[in-house]
């Protein structure tokens, strides 16, 4: 749904004209979670179901980042709201639906059947990045300040009114910063980029998260890692780093690589990613467990 939103020719007008509803029907959807930054458990998920519609109801919109994935290969680019996940802990976390005849020890079949097969490989990563910015005259986007008037039941259905305000201004000073670019290579069973929650939105410098999980390989490593995020716990993050852009290389061509982006497979392959910040407007409950 996002990437056909931001693939539109009228994005802009569109998504400031329509929000998105999250509520957490399924076992894949997980975008909600990531985005109030909290484990949807069985106890939870009525809750947040409830919550979620009643957010959608009531109009509760916010403003959210969007991680735009282009290839380098000239294809139509891929737009995420939590972000992308790609490793061998990632893949092994996929395989665990297919022992569903292991009731409730199905959640670490994967994990179990892959280390026992020996498919823990780290993966190698090369990556490029641009560190935040606030947005000095270096990397300043020109934007419209627009305002709908006038909002009536059916503007849900067509093109609202809007009133152009002005422009931002241009700032005038300069971060030396800005614009320098990062390089970093290792290798990892797990690689994550995350959209922040969107209480962390109000931030002067936007930005995305980039986490490197353990290089650790071994079969005693790879089944605590699966085991915590079957609990619904967060695997070993031994380095992160905030960027507002990044590349990350090609895999090598004897891997078999899969990319997951918003828990949606796609084939792996040379990507960059950009922030697009506040540019589509969600339905969010502020809060699940309050």
């Amino acid at each position: 749904v996002i990437t056909g939103m931001m693939r539109r020719s009228d994005r802009d007008e569109f998504t400031d004209t329509v929000a998105l509803g999250l509520i957490p029907l399924g076992k894949q959807n997980s975008v909600l979670s990531e985005l109030l930054s909290c484990n949807l458990n069985k106890k939870l998920v009525k809750a947040a179901i409830m919550k979620s519609t009643m957010a959608l109801i009531q109009e509760h919109n916010r403003h959210c980042d969007v991680l735009e994935i282009e290839s380098t290969e000239g294809k139509r680019p891929v737009y995420a709201l939590s972000g992308l996940w790609f490793g061998s802990l990632r893949d092994a976390q996929e395989k665990c639906k297919k022992y569903w005849y292991l009731g409730g020890l199905k959640k670490y079949g994967g994990f179990i059947s892959n280390a026992i097969r020996g498919k823990t490989e780290s993966h190698s990563v090369q990556l490029e990045y641009l560190e935040p910015c606030s947005g000095c005259a270096n990397c300043f986007v020109e934007e419209k300040v627009v305002t709908p008037v006038n909002t009536r039941w059916w503007h849900s259905f067509i093109k609202r009114p809007n009133v152009v305000q002005g422009r931002k201004l241009k700032p005038d000073f300069v971060n030396r910063s800005c614009g320098d670019l990062h390089h970093d290579s290792f290798e990892t069973i797990s690689f994550r980029i995350h959209v922040l929650p969107w209480k962390n939105f109000s931030s002067d410098n936007p930005a995305f998260v980039i986490t490197k999980g353990s290089e650790d390989n071994r079969r005693s490593t790879f089944i605590k890692e699966g085991s915590k995020l079957a609990r619904g716990l967060l695997e070993q993050v031994d380095k992160y780093q905030y960027a507002r852009q990044a590349t990350v290389g090609p895999p090598p061509d004897n891997e078999n690589l899969w990319y997951f982006i918003d828990n949606e497979a796609f084939e792996a392959r040379d990507a960059k990613f950009t922030l697009l910040s506040k540019r589509v407007r969600l339905c969010l409950p502020t809060s699940i467990t309050s």
